[in-house]
């Protein structure tokens, strides 16, 4: 079976992994999709809550979350991983290890949920992101966009908020 349909456009090619998990790129993007039978096959429940709807399954963003069903589903792992070069020549503690310090920087959440210690220093990041989200979303007066020293104000001591 080939998916021809992903959240981030018609897919370009497709690898099949194992009977319903697929590999998509489309020309900007892509990902790992996993049917949800697959996913209830291969998955845990909190890998599957974090997986994106769509058309029938649950999609994992090449970026980010696509480490989720590569540290997840230990079971198809060398299948997911087997045309990416950076891991050939890897352990599978070091794979595990890249895994974790990838998601400690995006999907932490995903980690601590599965009693997975985040590393440090990529957990500080997510952790200020997230702050700074919550920032933005309240309307803080505490949350700076953008701010400029006196080499743009030509005032001593000015900054422009």
């Amino acid at each position: 079976m080939r998916v021809s349909s992903t959240p981030w456009g018609p897919a370009d090619s497709c690898t099949t992994h194992a009977d319903g998990v697929y590999t998509v790129s489309t020309p900007s993007h892509g990902g790992i999709m996993f049917t949800l039978a697959a996913a209830e096959k291969h998955l845990s429940p909190a890998a599957r809550r974090h997986g994106m709807r769509f058309n029938g399954y649950l999609c994992y963003e090449e970026d980010c979350a696509a480490s989720i069903p590569r540290l997840d589903a230990k079971g198809i792992r060398d299948k997911l991983l087997a045309d990416m070069r950076f891991y050939a020549l890897k352990t599978s503690q070091e794979i595990e290890e890249h895994l974790i310090s990838d998601l400690s920087l995006w999907i932490a959440d995903y980690l601590l949920e599965v009693g997975i210690t985040p590393s440090e220093p990529e957990y500080a990041i997510y952790r200020a992101r997230r702050e700074a989200e919550a920032l933005r979303e309240a309307k803080s007066p505490n949350y700076i966009v953008c701010a400029s020293g006196n080499w743009k104000t030509l005032v001593p001591g000015g900054v422009e908020v």
